[in-house]
């Protein structure tokens, strides 16, 4: 059997972190065949009544207000429907497979996307074609699992897994007016995996220089947002 080598790399930005409590704020993805971007996309999400639950943390992190959302985001059926164009154009109406940093994070959030636009989340015995599962494959890539399994091998020398790490040890350029956008982070994402894949089939990573003691080693996206705070407002 020929194993696809086509994937979704998804990134969402949300207004918390429960997506039952938080509304999803924005939606993008990063199609790649063969380690080649062949398809970018990105919405922000419309609700049905123009309003939205987005903590203050959130919101001073992705910048997106209600008013952006309403004035050019678009309904959850409408980008369900967008997935389903994507699904039929690039993986010949195949579920597609997503790769995400975290990924059961934003695939929450999907999947809630999906609810919100009237659409179930199984296909037993269904004729949806909206559905989750006939959109979507059950099977993701998480690339935060994918760092742990190369720690674990000292593959990686730090133990915190985060994105900004990972890409600080690939010597990624990091686009700081495109990170905590969707598609940005979506972007970025990619060349976490590429780079991680490369290594998973080494048997020893290449020599890199590195300073420990500049990978991030606690969850600290609030103190960066304290030092901004402090350079410029928002």
């Amino acid at each position: 059997m020929k194993i696809n080598n086509t994937f979704f790399v998804l990134d969402t930005e949300t207004g918390g972190v429960d997506p039952n409590n938080a509304s999803l704020m924005e939606v993008a993805g990063v199609v790649i065949k063969d380690f080649k971007i062949v398809k970018t996309y990105s919405s922000l999400v419309k609700s049905e009544d123009g309003s939205y639950k987005c903590n203050d943390f959130a919101r001073k992190m992705h910048g997106i207000s209600n008013e952006m959302c309403n004035l050019s985001g678009k309904l959850p059926i409408q980008i369900v429907k967008d997935l389903k164009a994507i699904r039929d154009e690039y993986f010949d109406g195949n579920p597609m497979t997503i790769i995400a940093h975290n990924a059961s994070f934003d695939i929450s959030f999907i999947k809630k996307m999906f609810v919100d636009a009237g659409c179930v989340l199984t296909s037993n015995n269904n004729d949806n074609e909206y559905d989750y599962n006939k959109i979507f494959s059950r099977n993701a890539i998480d690339t935060a699992t994918m760092a742990l399994l190369l720690r674990s091998q000292d593959k990686l020398p730090f133990d915190r897994c985060s994105l900004d790490n990972i890409l600080l040890y690939y010597k990624v350029n990091i686009q700081e007016q495109a990170r905590h956008s969707a598609l940005g982070d979506a972007m970025m994402t990619v060349k976490a995996f590429a780079n991680m894949y490369n290594d998973m089939f080494t048997i020893k990573a290449k020599n890199r220089q590195y300073d420990i003691s500049s990978f991030e080693t606690d969850f600290d996206d609030e103190k960066k947002l304290k030092s901004k705070n402090n350079e410029k407002d928002f």
